[in-house]
């Protein structure tokens, strides 16, 4: 049943006897029937009284309950846009391209060498901070849904630690590489050891430079993978706003 329909009914009611007791004190010859004195008179006074009271606890705890729910949406909107930013920032770290806040990091930094081999981590590092902010919203919604909200994000946690493992040992292999085409171009190895030592890591190299390089195809397997761990915390918001 609808609250707020069921609050104007009681009104109505209660209105109507108040009105029946008013018009009893000021004109009792027109209820003959309801005198002045008469155990009526005091029995609607109890009736308006106690109505009264009843509408005003129930008017207290219906607005209670509706800011609350107020409170409880503008959290949910305010976790699900550092959500949608913390998603972004995953997304981000698998673009096949430098963005210009990678290239002014590392012009920054006088590193330009090393940009293909520490930008993956770099990025990694700018969706922690947004985690951080993430995190401080979890703290409170933990409190407001403390069964559902650690579920929810859990999706989120496992795909977080994949694209960690996955970046640093990229970053590893990468970091091997790089110091085998030093090598190389120094003359300090033979073509036998560097076709060796080339062959041992390519495989997982290829791999994972696959698997970190979105290919912006509708069938990206990875980026689905991002998006769908993020539903479970889409759908709880979902139902909070």
């Amino acid at each position: 049943m609808n609250p707020d329909r069921v609050f104007r009914w009681l009104m109505l009611v209660f209105l109507v006897v108040a009105i029946a007791g008013l018009a009893n004190d000021f004109f009792p010859e027109l209820f003959p029937a309801i005198v002045l004195g008469h155990p009526m008179i005091e029995a609607i006074g109890s009736i308006v009284t106690a109505g009264a009271a009843i509408i005003a606890a129930w008017a207290a705890m219906n607005g209670l309950s509706t800011w609350k729910k107020e409170r409880d949406a503008d959290f949910a909107k305010a976790l699900a846009a550092e959500m949608y930013r913390y998603r972004q920032s995953l997304h981000a770290i698998r673009l096949p391209f430098l963005t210009p806040t990678d290239l002014e990091f590392f012009e920054a930094g006088k590193e330009p060498q090393q940009v293909d081999r520490m930008v993956r981590r770099y990025r990694w590092r700018r969706s922690r901070e947004v985690l951080n902010d993430v995190n401080a919203l979890l703290a409170e919604a933990e409190l407001r849904w403390p069964s559902d909200i650690a579920s929810a994000f859990e999706p989120v946690k496992k795909i977080e630690r994949e694209l960690a493992n996955d970046v640093t040992r990229y970053g590893v292999l990468e970091s091997r590489y790089g110091a085998l085409c030093d090598k190389q171009r120094a003359g300090q190895n033979s073509d036998e050891k560097w076709t060796k030592e080339f062959d041992k890591d390519a495989k997982e190299r290829c791999e994972l430079e696959g698997k970190l390089n979105d290919s912006f195809n509708d069938d990206d397997a990875f980026r689905i993978c991002i998006d769908a761990a993020f539903v479970p915390m889409n759908t709880l918001l979902r139902t909070k706003i």
